[in-house]
């Protein structure tokens, strides 16, 4: 993955390289287009950026961490994919519709440590 920062520009690519997976590749570029404002309780906004725990696995051990944030500094934003092939490689097709964008600048999180799930 690269990622970086023009200006107000993100310009972000991605490509899949584990073995036996299917080749697949994403590069847009994305920028905020409005001010900053907070997502409303029961929102969809909310729903998409209020998690207060993480997941992940080495092998086939689960592991889990508590975080905690203040609410994200959500911005409208833009996007311009020029390549993506992520979701076709597993045969799903993304409908041709808009996305719904966010942007956010920077949030500092605290994190529990982490524990293995039994």
């Amino acid at each position: 993955m690269e990622c970086k920062r023009v200006e107000d520009t993100i310009y972000y690519s991605s490509q899949r390289t584990h073995k036996g997976a299917p080749h697949a590749d994403f590069v847009a570029r994305y920028r905020p287009t409005g001010d900053i404002a907070y997502a409303q309780r029961a929102s969809i906004e909310s729903w998409l950026t209020d998690r207060y725990c993480l997941y992940t696995n080495v092998g086939s051990r689960l592991y889990r961490a508590d975080i905690h944030h203040l609410n994200w500094p959500l911005q409208p934003a833009e996007m311009e994919a020029t390549r993506n092939t992520m979701a076709r490689s597993h045969n799903i097709q993304l409908p041709d519709t808009a996305p719904l964008l966010y942007y956010s600048q920077r949030l500092d999180v605290l994190v529990w440590p982490i524990q293995s799930i039994a």
